[in-house]
This record gives C-alpha cells, sequence and structure tokens, in this order.
C-alpha cells in the first residue's frame, strides 16, 4: 500500500533584521568608497582641462598683443633714465681694461621684466559706460599717474614703467621746437578682452541700454602680461589663470585694493629669502619649510605654482605647500643656468650664472644700482615673478600656464 507523501506548509522565509543592517553597512562601504573618487576625478577632469586650454589662451593671447603692438613701438631705458642705468653697460667697459668691450650677454638699452600699468578697479563713475569698461585695463606705456598704476622706472616718477619709442612717438613740442611733454601711445587692453571666451559685447547689453555692470558674460580664464627687452629682442611673458569666486558678484576684474604699483604677476627677490637665490644643482628648495604658504610673498609655494625668473626661464612647482607642517617645495626640474664671462667685479668668476645686470640685494621694488653697475652674481634664480594663489576679496586664483615668447 502507498502511503500518500505528508505536505508540510513552510512559512516564506524573510531576512532577519541583522542580516538587512549588513548589508546596507556592506552597501554604504561600496558607495563610500565609489563618492570618495568622485572629487579626484573632479579635480583630474579640471586638471586636465586647464593643461589643454591653458597653451590656447597663452597662443590667443600672444596673437592679440601682436595684433595691438609692434616690436619698434618699445624703446630704450636709457633714453629715459640716463643717471641710473647701468653706466658701465652703456659704455661698454665691462670686462676688459680697454674698454670697448661688454662680455655680459646682454646689451645698453636692455631693461628686466616691466608689468604693464593698470587702471585701477574702482575707476571713474559707476554710471558710464566708458569709465566701467575701462577698470581693470592694462595700459602698456601708461605712465604713473592719478588714472593709472604704474610700475616706475627707477625711483622718479616721470619715467613710465615701460619704455617706448621716442623716435616713433616724439615728444610734443613748442611754437620754438623745443621738447614739451612726453607723448606714449597709447595701447589698452580690457578686462574683457583678457579673459576666454573674450568678451566684445555692447556693455548696454539690456533693453532699455542703461550700462548693467553684470550683462558681461564671464571668462572661465584669464592672462595678465609683462614685457622685457634682451639682446634687442622684445619678450613677452603670459600667464594664464582661472578665477574661482565664491559670491560670484558679476565680472571678473583684478582688485587692485591699496595698490601702489602693478602687482599681477606678483613679484618676489629671493635675496634674503628661506631659500636665498637657487642655484643649479638640485630641484628640491631647503629652506621653504619654514615658510608659511599663506602668505602672497610665498604664494610661489603653491601646488602646480607656475614661475619665471630673470632670466625667463620657467619653472614649475612638482611638490608645492598647502600648509606650515608641509615639507620643501620640489620643481620639477632644476633652474637652468646662462653662461656668462668674467666680470671687472669677478675677474675669475667663469661659472654659469644668471644675467640679472638689473638690481642689488635687498632692494624692493627693484632699481638699478649705479654703484654696482647693476650687476649681480647671486645664484641662478634671484628673481621670480609668479601669480598669487588668493587676493584680497577672498577669490581663488589657480595658476594654469606660463610661457615665454617674442613679440
Amino acid at each position: 500500500m502507498i502511503r500518500p507523501r505528508k505536505i508540510i506548509n513552510r512559512k516564506p522565509q524573510g531576512f532577519s533584521l541583522i542580516e538587512l543592517l549588513l548589508a546596507i553597512f556592506i552597501l554604504g562601504i561600496g558607495i563610500i568608497s565609489i563618492a570618495a573618487l568622485l572629487p579626484a576625478g573632479i579635480r583630474q577632469q579640471q586638471r586636465a582641462a586647464d593643461d589643454l586650454i591653458g597653451p590656447i589662451v597663452a597662443n590667443n593671447a600672444m596673437t592679440f598683443l601682436r595684433s595691438k603692438l609692434k616690436p619698434d613701438d618699445f624703446g630704450y631705458c636709457e633714453v629715459f633714465d640716463p643717471i641710473n642705468w647701468s653706466p658701465d653697460l652703456c659704455d661698454f667697459n665691462v670686462g676688459t681694461p680697454s674698454g670697448n668691450s661688454n662680455n655680459w650677454r646682454t646689451i645698453c638699452g636692455d631693461w628686466m621684466w616691466r608689468r604693464p600699468a593698470f587702471i585701477p578697479s574702482g575707476f571713474g563713475d559707476a554710471s558710464n559706460p566708458v569709465d566701467v569698461t575701462l577698470r581693470g585695463a592694462i595700459d602698456i606705456f601708461g605712465y604713473p599717474d592719478s588714472d593709472h598704476i604704474a610700475e616706475q622706472w627707477a625711483s622718479s616718477t616721470d619715467i613710465p614703467g615701460i619704455p617706448y619709442n621716442k623716435e616713433k612717438y616724439p615728444n610734443e613740442i613748442d611754437d620754438s621746437g623745443n621738447p614739451l611733454a612726453d607723448r606714449p601711445p597709447v595701447i589698452r587692453i580690457t578686462a574683457s578682452e583678457r579673459q576666454y571666451p573674450m568678451w566684445d559685447g555692447d556693455p548696454r547689453a539690456n533693453t532699455l541700454k542703461a550700462y548693467d555692470p553684470t550683462s558681461r558674460d564671464g571668462g572661465k580664464y584669464f592672462w595678465d602680461c609683462m614685457f622685457r627687452r634682451y639682446e634687442q629682442r622684445i619678450l613677452v611673458a603670459i600667464f594664464v589663470y582661472r578665477v574661482i569666486d565664491s559670491n560670484e558678484t558679476g565680472p571678473y576684474l583684478v582688485d587692485t585694493t591699496n595698490w601702489q604699483t602693478p602687482q599681477l604677476p606678483f613679484y618676489r627677490s629671493l635675496i634674503g629669502s628661506s631659500t636665498g637665490a637657487w642655484d643649479a644643482t638640485t630641484n628640491v628648495l631647503a629652506g621653504t619649510e619654514a615658510d608659511n604658504p599663506n602668505e602672497p610673498d610665498n604664494h610661489w609655494q603653491g601646488v602646480g605654482q607656475w614661475m619665471i625668473d630673470q632670466n625667463g626661464h620657467i619653472h614649475r612647482v612638482q611638490r608645492g605647500r598647502r600648509k606650515l607642517s608641509d615639507e620643501e617645495v620640489k620643481l620639477v626640474s632644476s633652474p637652468a643656468t646662462v653662461m656668462v664671462s668674467p666680470s671687472v667685479y669677478s675677474p675669475s668668476f667663469a661659472a654659469p650664472t644668471n644675467v640679472n645686470w638689473w638690481e642689488g640685494a635687498s632692494q624692493n621694488p627693484p632699481v638699478i644700482p649705479s654703484s654696482t653697475g647693476g650687476m649681480v652674481e647671486e645664484g641662478v634664480v634671484t628673481d621670480i615673478w609668479y601669480l598669487p594663489t588668493s587676493d584680497s576679496l577672498n577669490r581663488s586664483i589657480v595658476p594654469v600656464f606660463a610661457t615665454v615668447e617674442e613679440l
């Protein structure tokens, strides 16, 4: 006899609370791990965009400057300052007793990096479209006056930051033919023209044609520049950067609050600093670990920072500093040297050095010391120009790229 199977009714089984919590815990670990990668991925993506766009912005900036400027627009410094300019360099008596040889790798009339004059960010009448358009503009040959913040040459107030060609742009003259006031060319580049994408729209952009400063499209990248005459060539340094403005107060303008001289790019003399002049033996800068990287004079120590030295060489920070406890700065490569001949100041000195013929130790802002002929033999890199990583309005500035090209 076949017995029927006993049917057992089983109740459906579910997850216990412990099992559910354990699953949530494991899932949370995975989500947190993935989320932790997102900021790093975003930063890496932005860095890749900077590496791609930075050279494009710099190339556009050079093209724009070449459309505005010609090499013969620039003059020689001794035309404006025959007393303070290096007499040894101009008289060609450096290096040999005969007085007819200049063994330094530069010539009379050359000048070191000079920054264009700035029109202050608070210039003019806020209700005047023309005035507001000029706010933050650079004026290449602008003189120091009530409308311009200019880098003065030596200690005189009537010498331009960047010498212009007086043969091409002669002085005004009176009826008797006597020279009157200087007449530098007016070559201005507005803040809108120094952003990328460039904005060239109507500042009266709203329908009522009343000026609206917030109507200007904001750029994502910005650039500033400085100039140098070296061996009769005009060299241009371009700095490209991004600005992170948490307040989003409108179009970006360089903040010129309390400025007495152009400060973009920033200038730093390394003579007397923690590192002193950099030499060519290492790319690790001993002494920087004692500096506070949050101070403007030490912003050059930031991660990924770009710098240009007095020789026109470009430096990049590989290992930067964000806080006081960070170790010393490490550059991507050691500073490059420039060969010069022995001089009357160091007759036996014929090793690689710098070509800083323009300032003496502990002089800031730089002037031309006639007592030393303007010659400096302290290391390879004695002076650097760089972008700060923040401004007085608490906007973050991110250096993106730097380059030096001939105009």
